[in-house]
């Protein structure tokens, strides 16, 4: 799976509060500008970028909510297990097989997630979010250089525990 798919997927949950947190964060830039020792130029360019920066966040979270609902519900709960940080809500999610809430090995989960990967990187290119397009839109912004932070500290770590005790059921 691609880098930029990884952190689209990652903060999918936090594009969720997107719109309000930014909306705040603007509107007190705005207020407190009259503080600023930047020429009101400078501060109404910041104010800009960050209407531009919530703007292509929300095309981003409506984006990628409109991939997730064409994804069947397996599909779901992979990704949520593996992104989303929901293990507890998911634990029902599936029927029990030969004991086991996954009716399937740990090998099967890796290529069911590659696969699953994949197809998110083609949905995301469909929709015109390809690494170059990602790169130039989203790279630079917090949100995501925290993301890449987290993504290179887990680098090469193989199952998270969540992952494993979901397998394990």
């Amino acid at each position: 799976m691609k880098n930029y798919v990884k952190a689209v997927l990652y903060a999918y949950p936090v594009l969720k509060t997107v719109e309000k947190e930014y909306n705040q964060h603007i509107s007190n830039m705005a207020l407190l500008s009259y503080r600023s020792d930047a020429p009101a130029e400078v501060v109404a360019e910041r104010i800009v970028g960050q209407i531009v920066e919530k703007d292509d966040l929300l095309w981003l979270k409506d984006q990628t909510e409109k991939i997730m609902e064409q994804l069947s519900e397996l599909e779901r709960t992979l990704l949520a297990v593996k992104f989303f940080g929901k293990e507890r809500k998911l634990k029902r999610t599936l029927p029990k097989a030969d004991g086991r809430k996954f009716p399937f090995s740990e090998s099967k989960y890796f290529r069911m997630q590659m696969r699953l990967g994949e197809k998110m990187g083609a949905k995301l290119c469909a929709i015109g979010l390809t690494e170059n397009e990602f790169e130039k839109r989203f790279s630079q912004m917090e949100l995501f250089q925290l993301i890449f932070t987290y993504m290179q500290r887990r680098e090469n770590r193989g199952l998270s525990d969540r992952e494993r005790r979901w397998l394990k059921g």
